[in-house]
């Protein structure tokens, strides 16, 4: 194969600094533009060193250079002759992009890799959590033509009436930094404070300056997680069984052998693997550096690469280099790419591990004035310069570029104004009781106030006719955001039988927001109360809060024969939740959940109260488990187990439903019975589990993407004691056991819009056991499967 090389030289001004030769340059990738990380660097056939991360390199000598050689990986060996004092090189190759396939590993390479797993794989765990560490995030946004780009631009901009102001040349969008200081507290909790953060450009916060915790490439654990993707670690565990290995050059620095080992997957397993090289010491038996991309060739292009160093015997990040090509996920065919880039330093073990209360990641800044621009790093890049008068003839775009925020906040559900934001769930909404539900919710953001937050809604539904509404006021106790007291009211309407967790902050799945679509059965609800949320220990979250409500059934029913309009109850209620291990980027008065390797528990009790109003005294005690995990070339598998008991025959309205969620024409809900009816069954006391594991994407492609195979588990019992206390509604018992399962396709078609990705698939559920019908055909479901992400 033919490699063409392209040798693009910018020559500066001679100068001696003092009496040394000064040279310094970068070696950039003439397909993508993108730096080429870890090049060699040969001066005069003696001095050898490698560029960094970023592709640069800096080399002080105190003799004439004449020559340079560069090796780099996809390149032949450049040879450059030099006929300067001094220079700045600014060096572009042309490099090429197809991957040959390998039809088997180096069993000797392989041998190496196995003997490095063996040595190395436990350190991280036993070491590396016990360390504090400083870092410097980089986020670059910028545009590769800009000329297409403030073309483009410019049309989206003529929709609100504006115009980019000319300007030909490149310069960034924008150019985020931040300096972190991260303590490692014990063996699974750390602590993260943002020392200061700089920008250029648009002056974002979490949304760029967090884009660390988008990726993890640790090369001990068994996953890269490079934004919600995982790809198998090519370190990690029977790597022989996803990758080949191949050797494909040596390179001699100082006294050690760097070995450059080419992976790929395995033929027919492409779909979520990454290929790429690995750097390796063959001498001190480290991994040097990684350099990777997506195995499957798509239009949204990523390429990432991390350096190591030797800290006491355990490989340490000390640079992490990230860009990803949007031009697959725009309306527009703008190339637009994404570099994020990180430096860790300062490594140091603790003398003394100490506790912790809190276990967020808690990113905080010193004041304001830390929102200014930033060259420490970027001294010689003209496109600072650049950036700034772009900015400067356009100043409009400081306000405009604010709608960055709107899509990500979309997605979450709100629509940003000022310092409020809208509820998109209140605007419009649906279930077979309302109809069509039109309203408005609006809730205060932290701008207003950072110890008082305000919500309020109001709707009208189209089938019932009726106005709901509500409000509800928090005050925040503490600095933290754990501690606070709520009071609330509201008329609205509540699915009968329902068991909700309020201390669960979001599904498991986004597909279970789906099934309130359905629902037929609910109640009138008139409710007061107060509430109280307390942080007891690093992993342990209480509430607790008092009640009164009074529910009218909209459905024909009578309990122990009594047809009354509607009930009464005063409820104190106490939670729990139980996250071991959990970690949280704290910003202001909001959570992030980065990761959650442990199984989540949540444990609630009601108690009735006759004596203050309510109709019963009763006990309800409910339980849920939550857990994900992903398994090395397995896929993910997730499991929900809940299980509730009430102490007395209680009306419909408070007792357990089941979680049906068969409609004529529906999706797949998760976490929920799909082959049973809405309401089909009654319990006071039941047990479900949900259980479905997710193979990853099929050895397959369709329509240049890989469809994903998901199988699916379901088992619930439950009993009822006094069944003859409810008249008017029919259901059936679940004590005999109730069996499903399901096998289904994710993703057949893939729509993208703006970055929203929608896959669409499809597939089949068997109802058996003691509750399947007696025709077979009607145990079968078809559903359509919906997965939204980012």
């Amino acid at each position: 194969m033919r490699i063409i090389i392209t040798l693009l030289l910018l020559i500066g001004a001679v100068s001696h600094l003092s009496g040394q030769f000064y040279i310094s340059g970068k070696i950039q990738d003439g397909i993508y533009g993108d730096p080429v990380p870890f090049c060699e660097i040969n001066v005069n056939d003696s001095l050898s060193l490698l560029s960094d991360g970023l592709g640069r390199f800096q080399i002080n000598s105190t003799s004439p250079i004449s020559k340079l050689t560069f090796n780099a990986p996809f390149h032949k060996e450049l040879e450059y002759k030099v006929y300067s004092d001094s220079i700045d090189l600014n060096i572009r190759l042309i490099a090429y992009t197809v991957f040959l396939p390998l039809r088997k590993s180096d069993e000797s390479v392989l041998g190496i890799i196995k003997n490095y797993l063996a040595s190395n794989s436990k350190k991280y765990h036993r070491e590396f959590k016990l360390l504090q560490f400083e870092r410097n995030n980089y986020e670059i946004l910028k545009s590769n033509d800009i000329k297409r780009f403030k073309r483009n631009f410019n049309s989206y901009l003529g929709l609100f009436g504006q115009r980019l102001n000319h300007y030909p040349n490149d310069h960034y969008l924008i150019y985020n930094s931040s300096h972190d200081l991260i303590e490692y507290k014990d063996k699974y909790n750390f602590e993260e404070k943002t020392i200061s953060r700089k920008s250029i450009g648009i002056q974002n916060s979490f949304e760029f300056t967090g884009a660390n915790y988008l990726y993890e490439i640790s090369i001990y654990n068994n996953f890269w997680r490079i934004g919600s993707v995982y790809y198998p670690n090519p370190l990690s565990g029977e790597t022989q069984k996803r990758y080949l290995f191949k050797l494909t050059d040596t390179i001699q620095i100082a006294n050690s052998e760097l070995l450059v080992i080419q992976f790929s997957p395995k033929l027919n397993k492409e779909a979520n693997k990454l290929r790429g090289f690995i750097y390796f010491d063959k001498t001190n038996n480290r991994v040097q550096a990684v350099w990777a991309e997506k195995a499957v060739d798509t239009d949204s292009k990523l390429r990432i690469s991390a350096e190591y160093q030797n800290f006491k015997g355990v490989n340490v990040l000390e640079s992490t280099y990230l860009v990803q090509n949007l031009t697959g996920i725009q309306s527009y065919s703008t190339q637009i790419k994404l570099f994020s880039s990180v430096k860790y330093s300062s490594y140091q073990f603790k003398s003394q591990v100490q506790s912790q209360k809190y276990d967020e990641i808690i990113k905080t800044y010193n004041n304001e004035t830390d929102f200014q621009s930033d060259y420490s790093n970027l001294e010689n890049d003209s496109l600072i310069k650049n950036t700034e008068e772009f900015y400067s003839a356009n100043p409009q775009l400081q306000s405009i570029y604010r709608g960055l925020n709107f899509g990500k906040e979309l997605y979450q559900g709100k629509i940003p104004i000022g310092g409020y934001e809208l509820n998109i769930h209140d605007i419009i909404a649906y279930n077979n009781h309302e109809g069509i539900r039109l309203g408005l919710g609006v809730q205060s953001k932290q701008k207003v106030s950072k110890r008082f937050k305000t919500s309020a809604f109001v709707a009208y539904g189209f089938r019932d006719e009726e106005i709901k509404f509500g409000a509800s006021e928090k005050i925040y106790l503490d600095r933290n955001y754990w501690d606070w007291i709520k009071v609330y009211g509201r008329k609205d309407v509540s699915e009968s039988g329902n068991v909700d967790f309020p201390m669960q902050e979001s599904e498991m799945f986004r597909s279970e927001m789906l099934r309130r679509y359905g629902i037929s059965i609910m109640d009138n609800e008139v409710a007061l109360g107060i509430e109280n949320n307390v942080r007891l220990t690093k992993y342990l979250q209480s509430r607790l809060g008092i009640d009164y409500s009074r529910l009218e059934p909209t459905y024909d029913y009578a309990f122990q024969n009594d047809s009354s309009a509607d009930f009464k109850y005063t409820e104190v209620k106490f939670g729990l939740r139980f996250a071991f291990g959990e970690q949280r980027v704290r910003w202001g008065r909001n959570h992030y959940l980065v990761n959650n390797p442990f199984p989540e528990f949540y444990f609630q009790w009601k108690r009735g109260l006759k004596a203050i109003g309510s109709d019963f005294n009763y006990n309800k005690y409910e339980f849920r488990l939550n857990y994900q995990k992903h398994i090395l070339g397995f896929g993910k598998s997730s499991i929900q187990i809940n299980t509730g008991f009430a102490d007395r025959s209680l009306p419909y309205q408070k007792l357990y439903v089941g979680r049906g969620g068969l409609r004529n024409l529906s999706v797949v809900f998760h976490n929920t019975f799909e082959t049973m009816a809405f309401n089909e069954f009654l319990s006071d006391r039941y047990f479900y589990l949900f259980y479905s594991h997710n193979f990853g994407p099929m050895f397959f492609s369709f329509l240049k993407h890989y469809p994903s195979l998901e199988m699916l588990h379901n088992f619930g019992i439950g009993d009822l004691n006094q069944p003859g206390d409810h008249d008017l509604i029919g259901f059936n018992i679940l004590n005999k056991g109730y069996l499903e399962s399901g096998l289904f396709v994710n993703d057949i078609l893939i729509i993208n819009t703006a970055g929203l990705k929608t896959g669409l698939g499809t597939g089949f559920f068997y109802r058996y056991g003691a509750y399947q019908n007696p025709d077979l055909i009607k145990n079968i479901v078809l559903k359509v499967s919906l997965n939204i992400d980012l």
